[in-house]
């Protein structure tokens, strides 16, 4: 997933989308409206996954208009956002004046989503982040951010437990940068693996080189039997060839980062069959959600993970209201951190006191034969066969 930016509102994004912009006429009256904001990029480089979170949700927002009570109707409202802090804040100011918007969906960007942060607090409206998986997103103490995926160092220890529970080669190596997305995922798989008695040794990646962590070299003895890619394919697919080259005959084992048809186009060979994790679930063999999957694929054919996250982030908007007797902006902040699960296209949800999901999963795919095949989740739950 790319989860590090997001872009802009031409100071006003106004419009609802369609014709879906007022409540429509029910037998026996109005129908009240409930409005969900998306703050995401709709023009400019990072448009087109944008418009998918747009999609995604508008989608959400169709499904219950056509089979919720007759007395709620959900639209959309879409800010374009400029990836710039300043836009990002009137974004939250001009979502919040609308007395309809029950929350927001976004954002791509974790540096302008936090400088954002402040201002939805203030205003006790909910943001639903549907990929932004860094830490640092609910470490600094907002009660009001909801992130839907397991955040960087949960998904390191997922992956520890994935693969070194089951087979636990004696020589892991585990590589990540030396800054930036996949540096806490490979401190929580370090520490995932030292707490199961597993000895791993560590590299980091810097401006093209290697260096092997001292402290841990000596467990690599005749060279690492799994090596594990904690970071993106564009930082780090490329040392799978090196070192096939210097003929490394292991396995390896890829973060999130490497979940894109950019991997099978330019690494799947490199890597063999490989395992990839990521928190995106094999939909299709979920039931529950098989009608619900159906519907969606007849208004957006290609359902991403960016437009599955979405439609899930509105669903729990879209839930909490038709929990709430009474509709406020601090009950809805109170469903959603303590009125139970919610069930989405992606899975269940419940949410910590921190906005982290409580039961966070994670999904290992196997590259063969130029696709990704699904292989096990971390945890069964009985959403996925």
């Amino acid at each position: 997933m790319r989860r590090r930016r997001f872009l802009a509102s031409a100071a006003g994004a106004l419009a609802l989308s369609g014709a879906r912009a007022s409540a429509q006429l029910q037998p026996g009256g109005f129908a009240r409206q409930y409005t969900i904001g998306v703050s995401v990029p709709l023009t400019g480089a990072l448009a087109s996954i944008g418009n998918e979170i747009a999609e995604g949700v508008q989608a959400a927002c169709d499904e219950a208009n056509r089979f919720g009570p007759p007395t709620q109707f959900f639209a959309v409202r879409r800010f374009d956002d400029g990836n710039e802090s300043a836009l990002a804040i009137g974004n939250a100011q001009l979502a919040a004046s609308d007395p309809s918007v029950i929350g927001v969906v976004g954002d791509l960007s974790l540096d302008v989503t936090l400088q954002a942060a402040p201002q939805y607090a203030n205003l006790s409206l909910p943001l639903i982040v549907p990929t932004i998986t860094s830490d640092a997103l609910t470490k600094r103490g907002y009660r009001n951010i909801f992130r839907l995926p397991a955040r960087d160092e949960v998904q390191g220890q997922l992956m520890a437990q994935m693969l070194l529970r089951v087979h636990a080669p004696p020589r892991t190596l585990v590589i990540a940068p030396s800054k930036g997305y996949g540096t806490a995922v490979a401190r929580g798989f370090t520490d995932q693996a030292g707490a199961d008695h597993h000895s791993t040794a560590s590299a980091t990646l810097e401006n093209g080189h290697l260096t092997l962590d001292p402290r841990t070299a000596s467990v690599l003895g005749e060279g690492p039997q799994l090596t594990v890619l904690c970071g993106t394919a564009a930082e780090l697919g490329p040392i799978a060839p090196a070192m096939r080259a210097r003929n490394y005959t292991g396995a390896f084992a890829c973060a999130e980062g490497f979940y894109s048809t950019q991997t099978l186009k330019d690494d799947a060979k490199a890597l063999g069959p490989a395992l990839v994790f990521t928190t995106m679930p094999p939909i299709d063999r979920a039931p529950s959600v098989a009608q619900q999957l159906a519907d969606l694929r007849r208004s957006v054919p290609a359902v991403t993970a960016f437009v599955a996250f979405a439609y899930a982030a509105a669903q729990i908007l879209i839930q909490a209201v038709q929990r709430t007797p009474t509709y406020s902006r601090p009950a809805m902040l109170s469903l959603l951190t303590y009125n139970g699960s919610f069930q989405t296209l992606v899975g269940p949800f419940t949410f910590s006191y921190t906005g982290d999901p409580t039961l966070p999963n994670l999904y290992a795919y196997r590259i063969e034969k130029g696709a990704f095949h699904y292989d096990r989740a971390a945890f069964l739950n009985g959403f996925i066969l």
